[in-house]
């Protein structure tokens, strides 16, 4: 027996090291194979070991077993401690492994059935016989123990999500014409597996099963890369696909390209690969695919163009961005494809009650009006929206409404018997805290709070029964723009209820020679002095289509025209602002370059089953739509490396499904380390012809070497670097540092955005020139709030520069600024004088506060939240530390001394002061979704 007596100080910490272990096998991880096997190899063996030191005979049944177990436990104390780490730590290997089937036993150290791992190979314990007791492992029973450990881990979410089946889409057949109308666009599959992409006002015929002729409009075409055998060599070759346009013939064998016919010209830009475009006399243009003309043939290959006619073709040019030429098609693909996140129930906002039951009812949408007013590349979005309780029993409502993610939201308003509100933005917790005051007294507080990056939360309280709640919401946003032309988006729907009555106004101020378009709705059209107007409006409908809106003005810019700027300027609350936007000429390179991507995809413990499956689908798009000469390596970085072939692999499609499924059954586990995946990626460097390293993940390093700057010079000098930082937390300096030094390019992607797409804009800069960290500055050398702010410190061909800067009111404007950055490796520098400058910019204020708040969060979150709150409240731009809270009357505002809401909003839209108070019988409750008009 052991002598009882105190513990020691080694032994206690001994068992808070064996509690911790044991807390932490409720949620474990997966380690590395190779780490779990050596461990377990190790502390199987010194158990072993351990077991030898006993003098006494061992026999193989389970009764001795036992024995044997209690004869260790009665060994001198340090013994006992070193079994008992070394038996709990195995116990911990295999919770957090679950590769070994190992499972404790509470009288043996093995029990019957159990797998043992030694050197790599399995055994069962005994029950005859042999040398070390144990004795190889069945075949089938390794099997079957591997079958559980896969279905354990697959419902565990220890690798990237799986995507459910993508939604069947429509095929069509050979003879079937596909005809779109204005506001129609269409995605079919065609016979052969290859998929056509119809634009608005468009004609395509499928004339045979890998022959499509379009008369008119525009298409874009995914063909697939379809093999045939030859029989006198026995070698495969690809089958050509055959489109024909009125007079040309164009013949592509696996390639992406885009055809727009009109006016007797047909143009035709590649995305991918390479196609042939000869003339073709109209007899022919009916021919099956292997009967194309002879006649010379030209050659275009990916980020090329060129517009042909019956006479002529135009000299092959540089095509602009693919994502900028095809946006059209950006919702069609989305639509075949499984979303990563579903769908936000809110998407366009919703009242949500809670019925006796306790569960949430949407109340019915009685009107929706979106007003929008555009100008300068901005835009102020206005919902003005009427709900009504159908409920015979006074409510709580909570509203939702996701906004864009680059919405800055400046205005809530409310009705309140019948009188209009307006918000006033309060400190976060301090404008909740006088929220649950007002409604504990059964008064009539409206809350609105920042839940998270582009989610915001009002609650609303008390919604009387059968009663009318008509609520005000505005945003403003910087429009997304490419070669000029603006792109507004607003999500309308998908989830929300039928609408009684539906009604949109955009206004484009000085707008009316500009061109627009929309393939989502029906609007009328009319000019006030210089103002376009837009206006549409329905009744009984379901908001199903998010509001699109496209807009050219009359002198976009080109990749052919020469830089050009302008400047504007305003006047608030003493301060002077100064806003410059400027297009510089970046010239697009002749032709796409061919690329041996070096891919490195982060596989650690921090990286999320939904973060992971983002990551894969990036890196998948980007190899989808690489060039078939291209080259790939692919890495998953932990804390080891590994890689899915020794050498690279041509970016064919056979070899890019392969990679993609490896991807999609790594294992998240371990720390980052960046230094180790960084000096692993050196030797592929070396090998490659042009190397570019693609980083897909977080860069935050946890093991080996932290700091930045060391890290990046373990990149080699001779590879371009992408980062792609992948989720909310990301090394962004690290990422930005490598971008610069290689002349690369760095982002940020998030899971709930479209991120197949992004990734597919993200390959269209890397083809063009890009901009990188950019700066403007002042002639006078201006400094603190003086300097300007920019949206953007990188940018492509066909992007803007967008900088605000803030002076005293009695300041001299500059007289010039300089725009520098880096042009691919090499210095930027454009000095630009300040000339007609546009007055009453009166959208530039709250822009640039939102510009501060976001430098002053990147700073230091919570070193700063003193300034930001106080620029969010005198500024009305909601911040992650402020909230929009409605109160009762005036005499609240005063009493809780709460800012009312300001009345100098930017286009602020008007509403009036007082409305009639809608209250109907409780007899005959409607439905929810009733929408019929109220008596």
């Amino acid at each position: 027996m052991t002598e009882n007596r105190p513990q020691s100080h080694t032994e206690d910490t001994c068992s808070q090291n064996i509690q911790r272990l044991l807390k932490h096998a409720y949620a474990p991880e997966t380690p590395d194979a190779d780490f779990a096997t050596r461990v377990a190899n190790s502390l199987q063996a010194a158990a072993l070991e351990r077991a030898a030191m006993v003098k006494t005979s061992r026999p193989a049944n389970t009764e001795h077993r036992a024995a044997r177990h209690q004869h260790a436990s009665a060994g001198n104390d340090w013994q006992t401690t070193m079994l008992r780490v070394g038996s709990i730590a195995a116990l911990f290997i295999v919770a957090i492994g679950m590769f070994y089937g190992l499972r404790p036993a509470t009288d043996t150290l093995y029990r019957d059935g159990d797998l043992v791992w030694i050197d790599g190979r399995a055994y069962t314990p005994a029950e005859t016989k042999g040398p070390d007791g144990f004795v190889p492992a069945p075949a089938d029973r390794i099997n079957e123990t591997t079958a559980d450990v896969m279905r354990l881990v697959s419902t565990r979410g220890l690798t990237p999500r799986q995507l459910a089946d993508p939604p069947t889409l429509q095929k069509a057949a050979v003879g079937d014409t596909i005809s779109t109308s204005d506001t129609t666009r269409r995605r079919v599959t065609l016979p052969d597996g290859s998929v056509l992409y119809v634009n608005i006002n468009s004609e395509a015929k499928i004339v045979g099963n890998r022959h499509v002729s379009v008369d008119r409009g525009e298409v874009f075409v995914e063909v697939n890369p379809v093999g045939e055998l030859d029989p006198e060599s026995g070698q495969e070759s690809r089958q050509r696909f055959v489109l024909t346009t009125p007079g040309q013939e164009i013949v592509a064998l696996g390639t992406k390209f885009a055809v727009d016919v009109r006016q007797q010209a047909t143009r035709v830009q590649v995305t991918q690969g390479k196609v042939a475009i000869s003339p073709v006399a109209a007899s022919e243009t009916t021919t099956n695919t292997n009967s194309h003309t002879s006649q010379s043939a030209t050659t275009l290959v990916a980020g090329q163009q060129l517009t042909a006619r019956k006479d002529a073709l135009s000299d092959i040019a540089p095509a602009p961005p693919a994502a900028h030429e095809l946006d059209w098609t950006r919702d069609l693909a989305a639509t075949a494809r499984s979303p990563l996140i579903p769908a936000n129930e809110h998407t366009g906002g919703s009242l949500v009650v809670v019925d006796t039951q306790g569960q949430d009812v949407k109340l019915s949408l009685r009107n929706y009006h979106i007003d929008v007013y555009i100008e300068d590349g901005f835009a102020r979005t206005t919902i003005d929206q009427t709900f009504f309780n159908h409920m015979p029993s006074r409510q709580e409502g909570t509203f939702y409404f996701p906004l864009p993610p680059d919405a800055s939201l400046s205005r809530l308003a409310m009705y309140v018997n019948g009188k209009l509100m307006e918000g006033g933005m309060a400190e976060r917790d301090y404008a909740r805290q006088v929220f649950e005051t007002i409604k504990y007294r059964q008064l009539d507080p409206a809350l609105l709070e920042w839940v998270d990056g582009s989610t915001f939360k009002m609650r609303v309280f008390p919604l009387e029964p059968r009663r009318e709640k008509r609520i005000l919401i505005s945003y403003t946003q910087r429009l997304p723009e490419m070669f000029g032309q603006l792109r507004y988006h607003f999500p309308a729907g998908y989830t929300m209820d039928q609408v009684r009555d539906w009604s949109a106004q955009i206004k484009i101020r000085h707008g009316d020679n500009w061109q627009w378009q929309s393939v989502s709705h029906a609007f009328d059209s009319k000019t006030e002095q210089d103002d376009l107007i837009l206006t549409a409006k329905g009744h009984d409908i379901r908001l199903d289509r998010d509001l699109l809106l496209e807009l050219t003005p009359p002198q976009s810019y080109t990749p052919q025209a020469t830089p050009f700027a302008s400047f504007a300027t305003t006047f608030h609350d003493g301060s002077q602002y100064l806003q410059l936007r400027y297009w510089p000429h970046l010239s697009l390179p002749p032709r796409r370059e061919r690329r041996d991507w070096i891919l490195l995809f982060e596989a650690s413990g921090d990286r999320d089953p939904i973060v992971a499956r983002a990551q894969v689908e990036i890196l998948r798009s980007l190899l989808e739509n690489a060039e078939h000469h291209d080259t790939f390596s692919l890495l998953t970085a932990g804390t080891r490396m590994h890689a899915w072939r020794p050498q690279a692999s041509d970016a064919t499609p056979e070899n890019i499904t392969e990679a993609i499924a490896w991807l999609e059954n790594s294992h998240l586990v371990g720390a980052m380390d960046v230094e180790r995946a960084y000096r692993a990626i050196a030797p592929l460097v070396d090998s490659a012809t042009n190397p570019t390293i693609v980083h897909c993940g977080s860069a935050v390093p946890i093991l080996g070497e932290r700091e930045d700057s060391k890290l990046v010079e373990l990149l080699p000098n001779t590879a371009e670097f992408v980062g792609v930082g992948v989720g909310k937390r990301w090394n962004r300096d690290l990422m930005k540092l490598a971008a610069e030094r290689s002349g690369g390019f760095f982002t940020q992607i998030n899971p709930d955005e479209d991120v197949s797409w992004r990734a597919f804009e993200l390959l269209g800069k890397l083809n063009t020139p890009r901009l990188l960290n950019i700066t403007v500055t002042a002639d006078n050398h201006a400094t603190g709030d003086s300097e300007f702010r920019l949206f953007e410190t990188s940018l492509s061909a066909g992007e803007s520069i967008c900088a605000i800067a803030r002076y005293e009111s009695s300041a001299t404007l500059p007289t010039q600024v300089t725009v520098r950055g880096n042009l691919d490796g090499q210095p930027f520098v454009e000095t630009i004088p300040v000339r007609q400058v546009a007055p009453r910019a009166e959208h530039l204020p709250r822009m640039w506060a939102k510009l501060e708040i976001q430098r002053l969060s990147a700073l230091g979150l919570l070193e700063n939240k003193d300034r930001i709150i106080a620029l969010s409240k005198s500024m009305y731009v909601m911040s992650p530390f402020t909230s929009l809270l409605v109160l009762e009357n005036d005499a609240m505002y005063e009493q809780y001394q709460v800012d009312r809401g300001r009345q100098d909003h930017w286009a602020m839209y008007d509403a009036p002061r007082e409305i009639s108070v809608v209250e109907e019988p409780t007899t005959d409750v409607p439905a929810p979704n009733d929408t019929s008009d109220s008596a």
